[in-house]
């Protein structure tokens, strides 16, 4: 596996959840990182009355993309921390 800079993984994370881990070769970890958001902005704009996640409140939902999104982050750049150190 190639070594990978912790600063990009963090970037991209920073930029969109999920995306540090895809560079960082986690694309499962990735794809469920990056559905969070997705699919509370769909529900959100597509079912503005709440269908889809009917029993998480508002506020829930905002907890939970904010944890999403800072667990994407941190983990994004300490896995490639971990690459980076590791010799392959």
């Amino acid at each position: 596996m190639k070594k990978k800079k912790p600063w990009i993984a963090f970037v991209l994370s920073l930029l969109v959840c999920g995306f540090g881990q895809f560079y960082n070769g986690h694309l499962l970890k990735g794809g469920v990182q990056f559905l969070i958001p997705m699919v509370l902005l769909v529900e959100g704009v597509a079912f503005p009355t709440g269908v889809l996640l009917w029993l998480l409140p508002e506020k829930l939902k905002g907890v939970l993309l904010i944890v999403n999104w800072g667990w994407s982050i941190i983990d994004a750049t300490l896995s490639a921390h971990k690459i980076k150190g590791k010799d392959y």
